[in-house]
């Protein structure tokens, strides 16, 4: 199983074991991001940052980050329309 965890300064992206929530590999997040939700992509997990509008990209064996997106912000209205979803489309077809 894979989780996304969040509090500044201990946020990270996690494989654990299901049976007995042991954790098999972790990625921490840097301390001025808090970790939210969490999506799998093919080979890639695409993990949330709240406030910080970031998408992070990663390797799902090696978790890995590989690529840095640009979520909605909320300082900048007009980016609310930003075909966000195109970009997680664009993933599953390989782009």
């Amino acid at each position: 199983m894979y989780e996304s965890t969040g509090q500044y300064g201990q946020s990270s992206l996690r494989r654990v074991r299901l049976e007995d929530g042991k954790v098999l590999a972790q990625r921490k997040l840097g301390p001025k991001l808090f970790g939210e939700g969490l999506e799998r992509i093919g080979e890639r997990l695409i993990q949330l940052t709240w406030r910080a509008g970031l998408a992070l990209v990663s390797d799902l064996n090696t978790l890995e980050e590989r690529q840095t997106l640009s979520s909605l912000s909320r300082s900048a209205p007009e980016l609310r329309r930003t075909p966000y979803l195109s970009t997680f489309s664009d993933l599953r077809q390989g782009v």
